[in-house]
């Protein structure tokens, strides 16, 4: 690991210090000016994810769609609900979307009580 010494590291903050805005007023200008190119980018971001992965507004409000993975999620399972899937399939389909909702566990549990009255009767 290379050292460095106590005048380069003296002079790099120096540096960075003088070149840092002189007043509070352009240090709130240079503040002000980012955050609204922060803003920009993550309202563009947004708009490509709603044009890029399409959901209905019973969609929107049924899920919690807070990253742009559950979006691809929700797309992906939209995509494949409408070729001809088995049955077992569909309901794996329809457990993957459940994990899209608030409440999640209500349908996991749901699905683990038919799972459970399944295999009680064939005992």
């Amino acid at each position: 690991m290379k050292k460095t010494s106590k005048k380069a590291t003296t002079y790099d903050w120096l540096g960075a210090l003088k070149s840092s805005p002189r007043s509070v007023e352009e240090h709130r200008k240079a503040t002000r000016k980012i955050r609204k190119q922060i803003g920009e980018k993550m309202q563009e971001r947004i708009n490509y994810v709603k044009r890029t992965f399409k959901s209905s507004a019973k969609e929107k409000n049924r899920y919690v769609l807070s990253e742009e993975r559950d979006f691809e999620i929700l797309s992906g399972c939209n995509e494949l609900q409408q070729q001809k899937l088995s049955k077992n399939n569909r309901e794996f389909i329809n457990l993957i979307k459940s994990q899209l909702e608030e409440d999640w566990r209500t349908p996991l549990l749901a699905k683990l009580k038919q799972i459970e009255k399944k295999y009680r009767r064939t005992k």
